[in-house]
């Protein structure tokens, strides 16, 4: 078999099919965020290391000599040093120093996020969201309810497609972090987390992005999963980056993440280096939108939403029209009909939708709210006028930053008509 590096693989016809089928996992290592300025364990770990031997103990020794500094920094397993220099750290009272050298290894460049912020394409990818990193780079694309962090949370009977799922824990909660050799060994011999890792790898296809040997925790779990002798095809991928000219090193990677049913997905990094995802990633959302069926299986959810409110569905809507322009749109239109507008009346407000400096991006509100001054004349909900009459106030008398009232004559207009209506 002749093996070949692309610039841009195909999309493999599985992961379509999946898309189509709400049934694509998408695994998010550390590679990803290394694109918008992170750095990786390997340097992480270097940069406890050196810590370590410049801290000096409450007795004034040290806390590691040079000779086991040099030791640790040569240590190819970086996830066994990051260990022990926790636990040296900790042990004598530095815990701290930790923390502060892990919050500064998860910051992003701002000028790398503005010119290739690799998570605003991949949440286009519309699967399920899996992330084994502790930063909150991806955390802005999901209303925070849908975040969930804490192990006691990864319930396997309720996977949910509009949900960030950090199996590692997230660092704005240091108690849920999973960096030490210990902690990832309780967390992956826990009967829960493995029944949900089950769910995920029996029923979905899986895509991970941004993995490399060292840091690929799953893999260990997989060896286990995976039955070669049942010669299916692989289910799940994984896009890796290569040289041009080591397609033989490609073979090798193929053979091996074949005997655990991924697929390799291969791209050249010769040019871009690893910043190549990121046009991968790019071009894979164009041909996987013109060829999924996701737009219209969404408005029938917020059309079956907004005729049968409940506060869970409506938590989905809310993530799924967070950053999709055309589906906020169209649950504005359908909003705009409802017959029982209502309900959605004060969510909205809690969650920023009637802000005045967000005008531009909801301008099609003021249909919704027509509709709510019509059929407020039926039942006189006083909760319900007395929160329009706020929005309407709110809009009408925004200033701006100097503390200038903002002229908007067509705005105004169609507040004093919601308030004329009440």
């Amino acid at each position: 078999m002749t093996y070949e590096i692309p610039e841009i693989p195909k999309v493999p016809k599985e992961i379509i099919d999946a898309v189509n089928n709400q049934t694509l996992a998408v695994f998010i290592g550390a590679g990803v965020s290394r694109l918008i300025g992170c750095i990786g364990w390997n340097q992480l770990a270097y940069n406890l290391v050196n810590r370590c031997f410049s801290t000096k103990k409450k007795d004034g020794s040290m806390l590691i000599n040079f000779k086991e500094k040099e030791t640790l920094i040569q240590e190819k397993d970086h996830k066994k040093t990051i260990t022990i220099c926790y636990h040296l750290l900790e042990k004598n009272g530095f815990e701290s120093i930790f923390y502060e050298e892990l919050e500064k290894s998860l910051k992003a460049d701002e000028d790398l996020v503005k010119s290739q912020n690799i998570y605003d394409e991949l949440y286009r990818l519309r699967g399920l969201f899996i992330t084994t990193n502790a930063d909150e780079h991806f955390d802005n694309k999901f209303e925070q309810s849908r975040i969930v962090w804490r192990g006691e949370d990864f319930d396997p009977s309720k996977i949910d497609r509009t949900k960030l799922y950090h199996i590692h824990g997230s660092i704005k909660d240091k108690d849920s972090l999973i960096f030490t050799i210990p902690a990832y060994i309780k967390r992956y011999n826990n009967p829960t987390f493995k029944k949900f890792l089950e769910e995920i790898f029996s029923k979905y296809t899986v895509l991970f992005v941004g993995y490399g040997m060292a840091e690929f925790e799953l893999l260990d779990f997989l060896i286990t999963k995976y039955d070669p002798n049942k010669k299916q095809n692989p289910k799940h991928f994984i896009l890796l980056p290569f040289y041009k000219g080591e397609e033989n090193i490609l073979e090798f990677e193929q053979f091996y993440y074949n005997s655990m049913g991924i697929k390799v997905l291969p791209y050249v990094k010769d040019n871009k280096g690893y910043g190549q995802l990121y046009d991968v990633i790019k071009s894979w959302n164009k041909e996987i939108n013109q060829a999924s069926g996701y737009l219209y299986d969404s408005q029938q959810e917020i059309d079956d939403t907004v005729s049968n409110y409940s506060e869970e569905k409506a938590e989905r809507i809310f993530q799924i029209i967070k950053n999709d322009k055309s589906q906020r749109d169209y649950f504005f239109e359908v909003l705009k009909s409802s017959e029982n507008p209502f309900p959605w009346l004060q969510p909205l407000k809690e969650k920023g939708y009637f802000d005045p400096q967000n005008w531009n991006q909801n301008w099609n509100i003021f249909g919704y709210l027509e509709n709510i001054a019509d059929k407020i004349k039926e039942n006189q909900d006083a909760e319900v006028i007395e929160t329009l009459l706020e929005i309407a106030n709110e809009i009408i008398t925004y200033q701006d930053k100097k503390r200038e009232r903002i002229e908007k004559y067509g705005t105004d207009w169609l507040m004093i008509k919601i308030m004329i209506k009440i």
